[in-house]
């Protein structure tokens, strides 16, 4: 189907998204330091079923910078986007990796009745609620002003893929990385670290899917399992040979339990 570039103006910033589609809407939410196009394999997948919006969240791929970053102003822009009157009597699905699971739980605590399902990939509610992540954020907040293009790229063989994941994948995250500039990255990383919306976890009421990828050891299987007990309406997906880019890892996997959860929960 054809693709539609938009821009969406946020307090005199313009937010850019691509649209295709036809349906109701489901909106993608990608990861830090990524963009619309991570989420190229699952829009394949349900634009013939769905109306699909993907963001560049600010300081990302074609967004301008806002100076406002992290999971809670990013989730105001949803949230205002969402209110324009060509989507006044839809409810949306949030699909959100990583920041964009954050941003699509603070969406859905403001939103309630607006939203009919989250899909929440490789992502956390606390992410300094666990040991391991209370001493590495911290500490790449304290260094990220020095980082390089070399430690940034370093930072992502270590963390965010499986040992496994293919050179061409690795190229494609490691060039969108590239977009985003050092300061963008140490706010958003700010904002990540105070993120926390761990004890407001039973207010989400929608159907809820929990993806994590085995190998994923930023927000890893923890972090998952905290989710699954705290949302009442959810499920946990563990996707094999996948790190912390399950959705660009292990494409065909990701996408059939997301296809499942929809059709279980007669969304598609």
């Amino acid at each position: 189907m054809k693709k539609v570039s938009r821009v969406f103006t946020w307090k005199g910033k313009k937010i850019f998204y691509q649209q295709t589609g036809k349906g109701e809407p489901i909106i993608f939410l990608h990861c830090w330091l990524g963009s619309h196009s991570f989420y190229k394999h699952q829009v394949a997948m349900l634009e013939k079923d769905f109306t699909c919006i993907s963001f560049d969240l600010p300081g990302h791929g074609l967004s301008d910078r806002t100076g406002e970053y992290g999971p809670v102003p990013f989730s105001e822009i949803v949230s205002a986007f969402m209110r324009q009157p060509s989507f006044k009597g839809h409810r949306f699905i949030l699909v959100g990796h990583s920041l964009g699971g954050m941003t699509a739980m603070q969406t859905a605590l403001d939103n309630a009745g607006r939203i009919r399902a989250l899909i929440l990939i490789d992502t956390s509610s606390n992410l300094r609620g666990h040991l391991g992540q209370d001493i590495a954020t911290p500490l790449a907040l304290l260094v990220s002003p020095l980082l390089t293009k070399r430690a940034k790229n370093t930072g992502i063989d270590l963390t965010a893929v499986h040992p496994f994941c293919g050179l061409r994948t690795r190229r494609f995250i490691k060039a969108e990385a590239d977009k985003v500039s050092e300061d963008v990255f140490t706010e958003v990383l700010r904002g990540i670290n105070s993120f926390n919306v761990q004890r407001r976890l039973r207010e989400i009421q929608v159907p809820t899917l929990i993806i994590v990828g085995i190998s994923d050891i930023y927000t890893d299987l923890r972090h998952a399992l905290t989710m699954r007990l705290g949302i009442r309406h959810s499920r946990l997906a563990v996707i094999p040979r996948a790190g912390h880019m399950g959705i660009l890892e292990q494409p065909r996997i990701t996408n059939r339990k997301i296809r499942d959860f929809l059709v279980s929960n007669g969304l598609k």
